[in-house]
């Protein structure tokens, strides 16, 4: 089985899913997507992760040529009878730039879908209605499993905060992240701001902001407080274990959530995770069978956090771990999506 991935491995330092996901897979010989080398026809299988990467572009024009580029070439390998498959990693985009070129590009890039992957049960039946998937596509769930091959892991929570300056004694939250506006970032330092019960915990922000305007506007937010640390700035791979481990939760306060590789980031260090009530993260939450995924409705409060933060004291702090499901572990991730990937091959062109 010859498999082109859209992305395999290029994407390992953005974002090592992929990189995980292929690495050592046994029964498929995976190569990186090209325009060229799927015109070649060297392959079974096209399998895409983010079909709309083009239509981010900042540029018009580049998104426009390369979004029916990519168009163009899976249908091309539809001729030849290759299968296309699709791991729905979103249900749109956290920001459309270009409206009318988004609804013709999905009107033209689901016909072309022999089978779907979805990263949880609960994803896969709000993916099937929200794109009105044909009864003809093929399924399956393929879990998402934990980066815990990639970063290291060896700081106590005593070095950790030594090495960032927080005291020990201090209550600390996290919101890690390339930091863009649709994060909600504001709302959770008002919910710090304004309340009483949080004045003397850590509010802990790390990664790059999007722009210097919005950094500008948070800094103006944060005001005065000095219990809000911000470093501006891209966090390198083997830093990543001093924010997660000086930290007592992570807080992803999101408006809504499809999936998240943050939230799985986060427990992958054993750092309890807050996020926004959906389907999907309370079937990860039953697979953990801990208190690692805290899930809130609406919008985020500091009495939830608070909540949140008592669970943890009463068993991460004291010693425990969660215990790997088997479903994450990513040999049986890569098993099921081969068996996947020739289940598909053989359905024949209708």
């Amino acid at each position: 089985m010859k498999v082109l991935a859209f992305p395999a491995f290029k994407n390992k330092k953005s974002n090592p899913y992929n990189y995980l996901l292929y690495t050592g897979m046994k029964g498929a010989d995976v190569s990186e997507f090209s325009f060229s080398e799927a015109l070649k026809l060297n392959y079974d299988v096209i399998h895409i992760h983010w079909p709309e990467w083009y239509l981010n572009s900042n540029f018009l024009i580049k998104a426009f040529f390369y979004s029916f580029t990519l168009i163009f070439i899976l249908s091309y390998a539809k001729l030849f009878g290759k299968k296309i498959i699709w791991t729905v990693h979103n249900l749109k985009p956290h920001k459309v730039k270009y409206k009318v070129l988004n609804r013709v590009f999905w009107k033209l890039y689901i016909p072309l879908v022999d089978g779907i992957v979805s990263l949880s049960n609960t994803n896969e039946i709000v993916a099937t209605e929200h794109f009105a998937l044909p009864k003809k596509i093929k399924k399956t769930v393929v879990y998402h499993g934990l980066y815990s091959k990639i970063y290291e892991n060896e700081s106590s929570k005593y070095e950790a905060r030594n090495k960032l300056g927080i005291c020990e004694d201090k209550r600390v939250f996290l919101f890690l992240g390339q930091i863009k506006k649709y994060k909600n970032l504001t709302e959770l330092i008002n919910v710090f701001n304004e309340s009483d019960k949080l004045k003397n915990d850590v509010l802990l922000i790390a990664g790059k902001f999007e722009s210097e305007s919005y950094y500008q506007e948070v800094l103006t937010l944060k005001g005065s407080n000095e219990n809000i640390i911000i470093y501006n700035k891209f966090i390198e791979d083997s830093d990543l274990q001093y924010f997660f481990n000086a930290s007592d939760l992570s807080i992803l306060p999101f408006k809504e959530i499809f999936n998240s590789g943050s939230a799985l980031l986060s427990i992958t260090f054993n750092t309890p995770v807050i996020l926004p009530e959906s389907n999907n993260f309370l079937e990860y939450g039953e697979l953990f069978n801990k208190s690692i995924i805290h899930t809130y409705k609406n919008k985020i409060t500091a009495d939830f956090i608070i909540e949140a933060s008592d669970l943890y004291h009463l068993y991460f702090k004291k010693g425990g771990k969660y215990e790997l499901p088997e479903k994450l572990d990513w040999s049986i991730s890569q098993s099921k999506l081969v068996e996947f990937y020739f289940e598909v091959k053989q359905v024949k062109k209708l």
